[in-house]
């Protein structure tokens, strides 16, 4: 369970970061301008994309976030996930009609609380949220 959040949680850092520049190359490809256009038109909304998703790609990276190092990768890591949740929940709010865009936002929210809860604040008192990365490193013992 521990992978698949981390890959789940990777694979929508790279969603979020590359998102919109995507969408302005799909737009200017199906509009026929795309000759026209330098390639910082689709690279610079990446210096806002990229810190939007920082945290969950910080929490992606297994390195990062697990082991007995010190906190300051978690603590980066769960001040992003909660700029970036509480951004999008105001974003949503004011720019979308109510009911249009409510549920995805919702799980998107709930994905963030799940990876905050998991992986960043209690940490450093589960055993399962961070396991040994080695598979020769002992193991705790099971009563």
């Amino acid at each position: 369970m521990v992978a698949y959040l981390r890959v789940a949680s990777l694979l929508s850092g790279i969603a979020v970061a590359g998102a919109w520049p995507f969408m302005l190359f799909a737009l200017a490809a199906s509009s026929g301008d795309l000759e026209g256009l330098p390639v910082s038109t689709f690279t610079d909304p990446l210096a806002y994309t990229i810190p939007m998703a920082a945290g969950n790609l910080i929490i992606g990276l297994p390195k990062l976030v697990s082991g007995e190092k010190p906190p300051g990768f978690r603590v980066v890591g769960g001040v992003l996930l909660i700029v970036t949740t509480a951004s999008l929940i105001v974003i949503a709010a004011v720019m979308t009609p109510k009911a249009t865009f409510f549920w995805p936002v919702l799980l998107w929210a709930a994905f963030q609380v799940v990876l905050f809860a998991f992986f960043v604040w209690p940490a450093r008192r589960f055993k399962i949220a961070n396991p040994p990365l080695q598979r020769d490193a002992p193991q705790a013992a099971r009563p």
